[in-house]
């Protein structure tokens, strides 16, 4: 077509779609920018765009695109709930939601539109409405598992009667598919453990994530190649580097292994009013893969740590705060809680010197089972460690040495707070983790729960809720399931005595 007519605005903005959708954004952003150069009265042009913005990590542009496509008429679901999800992934949950209603408004039978409102109506705290739009997808899609997921995580008590015997149907019907099996296990999971029966949903669990196992063939060997980079990399001479990095204190690194209580320390640090949350950022991982220089499409590329090493420590400062500010604004203190930044505790220290680092540490137990029983995104390959359970304890060992490591290599860089000791005694944890970040103490920090919504993550929606202290200790209701938890963890020479008394 473009060989016929060089012009063609539709012709360019199909393809770029195409290049998108075949994963190589970067290319598909050209078909775009011609695409609405040529025609820029083009809603659609400017909501793919948008997309493929985000997908580049270029919040900025991507928000710039969302407000160009908002000033011209939309006629298609489609772009509205294209704006809506780029949206979401950036935070804006209320304006996200009334994108994804007008998609729903014209396409009522969509399943896909009605679950993306309930998800952001969830983000927004509005529960009761967000159970309705996932009740809606189940009465066009009955095997929509995420919706099924959505239903059991917000469950509080007894299951509804036949939800149980509703999901072991949808089971049944998505059989010998790997990820819809997966997905619906987890639901049906979570909602006989609310019923009281654990042995069926731990049985659950453990199909479904065996069988996504086997289907990637993962082994550890795969995080163990990356924690050792980290620590090789991160040598005495690496660390003796006296190049200045940027000066700015804003950040407050939250971190640590999932299910630890990163969360629950964002929620406690947030309700601070010095305080605003970014919630979990990609963006220093990305500034490092950038300053790398390589073309590893991974997250995490560990051939180019050499690289990024030797890049200027201000510079990676820099960029990440540049990066930070399209969600946090001008915020003079802002949290960064994505977990695994606990890999990158060496590039943070140099790059941000003057930023705090807080590490929440859980016992082992605890963790390795709460990771088990959560499904974390299934695009994303730093979480399949947890699709087994003794894998789950040798990724707990490896957390251990690396975190050993950085205390080592950076003596005081990182605070480290204990789950178990924050929710016998906020306050008084509060109040010391208050003063290591310079922060003066206020009530509302420890009442937090009393008017915030639900908090989305990169692994799940979690309903906010008082502290509380159900979780220490809950390996118990599992002791017999996790016997080959424990005893591995015993052969890594994991601690777990104080937890066992």
């Amino acid at each position: 077509m473009l060989e016929i007519e060089p012009h063609h605005a539709d012709a360019f903005f199909i393809a770029a779609v195409a290049t998108l959708e075949g994963g190589f954004p970067a290319d598909a952003m050209g078909g775009f920018e011609k695409a609405t150069a040529i025609d820029p009265d083009r809603a659609e042009y400017w909501a793919q765009m948008a997309r493929c913005c985000d997908v580049l990590g270029r919040e900025r542009d991507a928000l710039a695109c969302v407000e160009r496509a908002a000033r011209l008429p939309i006629a298609d679901p489609l772009s509205f709930d294209t704006l809506g999800n780029v949206l979401v992934r950036n935070s804006r949950y209320a304006e996200a939601a009334t994108y994804f209603e007008r998609a729903v408004h014209l396409a009522p039978r969509q399943a896909q539109f009605q679950y993306n409102l309930g998800t952001a109506r969830m983000y927004c705290g509005e529960l009761a409405a967000a159970t309705a739009a996932y009740e809606r997808v189940l009465a066009v899609d009955p095997d929509h598992g995420r919706a099924h997921l959505a239903l059991a995580e917000m469950l509080e008590g007894e299951p509804p009667p036949g939800r149980i015997e509703g999901l072991e149907a949808a089971l049944r019907r998505v059989a010998g598919d790997v990820d819809r099996e997966l997905v619906i296990r987890q639901a049906l999971a979570l909602t006989l453990e609310a019923a009281g029966e654990r042995p069926r949903a731990f049985a659950q669990w453990t199909l479904g994530k065996t069988a996504k196992r086997q289907q990637l063939g993962y082994t550890i060997d795969e995080d163990r190649a990356i924690f050792a980079a980290f620590k090789s990399n991160f040598d005495e001479l690496a660390c003796a580097d006296q190049r200045p990095g940027h000066a700015s204190a804003a950040p407050i690194f939250v971190l640590g292994l999932p299910r630890s209580g990163t969360t629950l320390v964002e929620r406690i640090l947030a309700s601070h009013s010095a305080v605003t949350s970014g919630g979990e950022l990609m963006h220093f991982p990305v500034v490092v893969r950038q300053a790398s220089g390589g073309s590893n499409p991974r997250l995490i590329d560990v051939d180019g740590l050499p690289t990024a090493l030797a890049a200027d420590p201000a510079g990676i400062g820099a960029a990440y705060l540049e990066r930070a500010q399209t969600v946090v604004g001008d915020a003079a203190r802002f949290i960064d809680k994505l977990p695994f930044n606990f890999f990158y505790v060496g590039f943070l220290r140099r790059a941000l010197p003057n930023a705090r680092i807080v590490c929440l540490r859980r016992g082992a137990l605890d963790t390795c089972l709460a990771s088990f029983r959560q499904l974390f995104a299934l695009g994303f390959p730093y979480y399949r460690y947890s699709l087994s359970l003794t894998d789950t304890a040798e990724y707990f060992a490896l957390f251990e040495e690396l975190m050993a490591h950085w205390d080592l290599r950076f003596p005081g860089a990182v605070y480290h707070l204990r789950y178990e000791q924050l929710v016998a005694d906020p306050e008084t944890e509060v109040r010391r983790l208050l003063t290591h970040l310079e922060l003066e103490f206020e009530p509302a920090v420890l009442n937090f729960h009393s008017n915030e919504a639900p908090v989305a993550t990169a692994s799940a929606v979690q309903v906010r809720r008082p502290i509380h202290q159900r979780s220490v200790g809950a390996w118990r209701r599992y002791a017999d399931e996790i016997e080959p938890l424990r005893r591995r963890l015993l052969e890594l020479g994991v601690d777990i005595g104080e937890e066992q008394s």
